[in-house]
């Protein structure tokens, strides 16, 4: 099979709803599937309706799994989570999540009715965003076998990227793997079995607002990393916004101080440029504008307007040329100066061998 014929099969296979590809059940309009493993006394066995109880070797004591009892929507995500909590309340139950090692929450997303190119954005940037989200899942889950981050398990990423340049098509490979990425913080592999993306970062939880807080983080996540173009849409954003601006519009500016409370902002951007530097080779690993042909046209760009994201994409960069960048951006409107001005700065990031990507901030440091 030829290049171009092997990069048309695999752009037709990622254009293609994740149901078609993997072979899963197609659903619509329910989107969540949340799983809490729980340690305690006086756990009970009578379930909501919504809920089931699974046995999970790895808790001690008494224990319990407890399971949506297949996937909900996900405006029924606070009644659900509060029924089960109503029954733990109800049951005098006593719980010790929190104090354990071995317990944990994980949400699968749906993504069965999701075109496959976009999974790889959510892959993107939840990479991005992996050290700042396992840190507020608490210190247990930073390094935890069972929910490696892309930068502990390099396996992760690469194997993306070897799935995208198959010469065969055999995108199923992403998922196939089930042994080597069933344990990573991200879990892709759920995506050949149900068709859902798992989110398995999050430490033991004791109360409903906490599970429902993790839950609304990962759909921001999920809803902002869809809505972009493509894979490298994610990675130039985050170049042009800078690392703290980008955080702030994807998650907004409350919950991301949640996340990042206690934090230095400037850790928190080193971490930022450590992930999206995995990104990248996710991000550049395929020609996504094939993509975009075999759906018969290109999806809109994302807080830009296509021609002025075209322009920027296509911009000869160099970092001689980084201030000549800004001038002829500002004079075509494709970025704005606020009465603070702006210069524009090196990012230590190499993003692809061809071109250097600027970072726009204001004299201040804050990123427009």
């Amino acid at each position: 099979m030829s290049k171009n014929t092997s990069q048309s099969l695999m752009a037709s296979l990622l254009a293609s709803d994740v149901s078609n590809v993997a072979g899963c059940r197609r659903v619509v309009n329910k989107e969540l599937g949340i799983e809490i493993e729980c340690e305690g006394s006086r756990l009970p066995l009578d379930t909501p309706a919504t809920w089931e109880i699974h046995r999970d070797g790895s808790l001690r004591g008494e224990a319990a799994e407890y399971v949506t009892r297949g996937p909900i929507a996900r405006k029924d995500k606070d009644e659900v989570i509060d029924s089960l909590f109503d029954c733990f309340t109800a049951n005098r139950t006593v719980l010790n999540n929190s104090k354990s090692s071995r317990t944990s929450v994980h949400v699968h997303i749906n993504c069965s009715n999701v075109p496959l190119y976009k999974v790889i954005n959510i892959c993107t940037l939840h990479t991005i965003f992996e050290s700042v989200l396992l840190n507020y899942c608490g210190d247990s889950r930073i390094g935890n076998i069972f929910c490696l981050s892309a930068k502990d398990a390099n396996y992760w990423a690469s194997h993306i990227r070897r799935c995208l340049a198959s010469k065969d098509g055999r995108i199923d490979n992403l998922w196939g793997n089930d042994a080597y990425i069933r344990y990573s913080a991200l879990n892709y592999a759920a995506l050949g079995k149900y068709g859902t993306l798992e989110f398995r970062g999050m430490r033991g939880l004791d109360t409903a607002k906490e599970v429902k807080d993790w839950v609304d983080i990962v759909c921001i996540l999920k809803d902002a990393a869809i809505a972009y173009r493509d894979p490298t849409a994610i990675v130039e954003r985050m170049s042009v916004e800078g690392p703290i601006a980008f955080a702030r519009s994807t998650f907004g500016p409350d919950v991301w101080a949640k996340l990042t409370e206690g934090l230095e902002e400037g850790d928190v951007a080193r971490s930022l440029y450590e992930g999206v530097r995995i990104a990248q080779d996710i991000a550049y690993s395929f020609d996504w504008t094939q993509v975009f042909s075999a759906k018969g046209a290109a999806p809109p760009g994302k807080r830009m307007n296509p021609a002025a994201e075209q322009r920027l994409r296509l911009e000869p960069l160099e970092p001689a040329h980084w201030n000549e960048f800004v001038q002829r951006a500002l004079a075509r409107g494709d970025i704005q100066m606020n009465d603070v001005g702006v210069q524009a700065a090196p990012v230590p990031v190499n993003w692809d061998a061809r071109r250097v990507a600027p970072a726009i901030r204001i004299d201040e440091g804050v990123a427009l």
